[in-house]
Parts: structure tokens; C-alpha cells; sequence
């Protein structure tokens, strides 16, 4: 299937990243670190808080993009690099948690989340759930151990 790319974006300025998979973690130093892991990667773009790293993985083109902080900037950049051809988003960085047995440090995988925010509401509604891919989920939690 042919994609058709919006044109470039106006709030992380890319037109094609030509990734199919992104991370996203919240702030610029946090994409740097990840960025470094990648076999090789270039800088892509830097614009307000979201700056973007390109870069290949043993099997694939990858990206990553800083966020912000909170749901409203993230879905700016999910839109916005689904705009530009990416597929699939690992969101990478800190979370809260409601059980006891979670520790600060401790490393999850999430497989579902409370809709508790504001801007998702814009997208489906409430009775849709926010579910992780199992396929996704299964190929992190391969890779975590």
C-alpha cells in the first residue's frame, strides 16, 4: 500500500521520516540517550521541545521523538509522525502506578492504562480502552529480559 505523506509538519518539522516505528520519551536528553543506542543515528530536527533522531536498530529504520511533558504535546507529535509514515509508538520514560508492589526504578511493560486524561477523549471515546499491541507487548517484554 502506497502512504501519502501531509506534507511538512509545522510543529516537529519533518515531512518523511521514513521509520515505521517511533520511541517517545518526554524530554530532548532522554531521545539523545536512546538515540545512542541505535547502531548510528542522525539528528533529524529540533523545534520547540521536540527534537527527533533517526537511526537503525539491527532490524529496522527506527525514530525517536521527545514529547514534553503531558497527553497534549504527545499527541501532537503521535499525529504528526503518523502524518509522516510512522506505524507503530513505544512511549518510553516514567509513569505513575496505583499498585502498592511497583517501586520507583522498577522497570514495566504496560499492557493497558487508565484513560484519565483529557485528550484522548478527542479520539475515541470513553469506551474504548487504551490496550498495548500483544505483539508489541510480547516483543518488549522479550527484549527487557
Amino acid at each position: 500500500m502506497e502512504k501519502h505523506f501531509r506534507g511538512t509538519q509545522s510543529h516537529i518539522n519533518i515531512e518523511n521520516i521514513k521509520a515505521e516505528l517511533a520511541f517517545l520519551p518526554g524530554p530532548p536528553e532522554r531521545a539523545l540517550a536512546i538515540a545512542n543506542i541505535f547502531a548510528s543515528y542522525e539528528k533529524v530536527t529540533e523545534q520547540r521541545e521536540f527534537v527527533t533522531y533517526k537511526g537503525e536498530t539491527e532490524r529496522q529504520i527506527v525514530c525517536v521523538t521527545s514529547t514534553g511533558i503531558g497527553c497534549p504535546p504527545a499527541a501532537i507529535v503521535v499525529e504528526e509522525l503518523a502524518n509522516c509514515g510512522v506505524e507503530t509508538f513505544i512511549r518510553v520514560g516514567t509513569t505513575g502506578a496505583i499498585q502498592a508492589d511497583i517501586e520507583s526504578g522498577d522497570v514495566i511493560i504496560l499492557v493497558a492504562a487508565v484513560r484519565a486524561d483529557g485528550t484522548t477523549k478527542e479520539y475515541v471515546g470513553d469506551v474504548y480502552p487504551a490496550i498495548t499491541s500483544s505483539e508489541i507487548a510480547r516483543a518488549l517484554k522479550n527484549v527487557a529480559k
